[in-house]
C-alpha cells in the first residue's frame, strides 16, 4: 500500500535534503549532477518554486526555496522519481535510489534563510570536497 503524501503548510520557504539508500552515492560523474540540475530547473518552473540555494553532494543534496502553493510534495516526487529512473536506468540497476522520503523544514524570516544558504553551500568545504566553495561545481546561490 502507497504512504499517503504528505501536507506541508502552505506558502513557505523550506531546507529539503535527500539522501542515498545506506548512504551510497547519488551522483557517480558530471552527467549525473547535470542531470539532476535539468531536471531540477524543470520542476521549479513547472510548481512555480523560487530557488535560494541548492548543494549537491555526492550521497546527498540540499535545496533551499520558497514555494507559493501547497505543491513542495508533489514537486519533490517528481523530482526524485524522475531522477532515480534515469539513475536505474543509465546504471542498470534496481530498487529505490533514495533512502527516505525528502525532509522538509520550515525557515522562518530572513535571518535564518541566509544562515541555512551559507549553511548548505558551505557543505562542500564541510566535508573536505575541496578547500574553497567555488571549486565546487553544483552548487548555487541567489540573491534573497
Amino acid at each position: 500500500m502507497p504512504r499517503r503524501p504528505r501536507h506541508l503548510l502552505g506558502d513557505g520557504t523550506y531546507h529539503v535534503t535527500a539522501r542515498g539508500v545506506a548512504r551510497s552515492e547519488i551522483f557517480l560523474d558530471e552527467k549525473d549532477y547535470r542531470s539532476f540540475v535539468a531536471i531540477y530547473a524543470d520542476v521549479v518552473q513547472r510548481f512555480g518554486w523560487r530557488p535560494l540555494a541548492f548543494c549537491l553532494m555526492p550521497n546527498h543534496f540540499h535545496l533551499v526555496l520558497s514555494t507559493p502553493r501547497l505543491d513542495l510534495s508533489a514537486g519533490m516526487h517528481r523530482l526524485n522519481c524522475l531522477y532515480a529512473m534515469r539513475f536505474n536506468k543509465r546504471y542498470e540497476r534496481p530498487g529505490h535510489l533514495f533512502q527516505n522520503r525528502f525532509d522538509a523544514r520550515l525557515i522562518e524570516g530572513d535571518r535564518h534563510a541566509r544562515a541555512v544558504c551559507r549553511y548548505v553551500v558551505n557543505n562542500p568545504v564541510r566535508a573536505r570536497l575541496c578547500r574553497e566553495r567555488a571549486h565546487w561545481p553544483w552548487w548555487g546561490l541567489a540573491a534573497l
